[in-house]
């Protein structure tokens, strides 16, 4: 069943950004980066397969956190327009 889920990284060099954005390209159906370090992403598949894809790219000192997003019970926060948009927006 597809849901989001939230990846939150912390990392040695800004390059591996681009090596996990790679990865989410082939685990998610979509996915918005809404800072430097974290993305929503709109995928059914399962969160440990996310996250050690995601690890195999990073380094020993950087770290990844994956989580489930229940948009459903609520949400609330102070961020730009183009993140509100992108949760309300259809989805199939």
């Amino acid at each position: 069943m597809k849901r989001y889920v939230h990846v939150g990284t912390s990392l040695s060099t800004s390059k591996r950004t681009e090596d996990i954005e790679r990865v989410l390209d082939r685990h998610a159906d979509d996915w918005f980066r809404y800072a430097p370090n974290c993305w929503i992403l709109w995928t059914d598949r399962p969160i440990a397969n996310i996250s050690r894809a995601i690890r195999r790219e990073l380094k020993r000192v950087d770290e990844v956190l994956v989580l489930p997003i229940n948009i459903e019970i609520g949400y609330a926060g102070f961020m730009d327009p183009s993140v509100w948009e992108w949760l309300k927006r259809p989805l199939s």
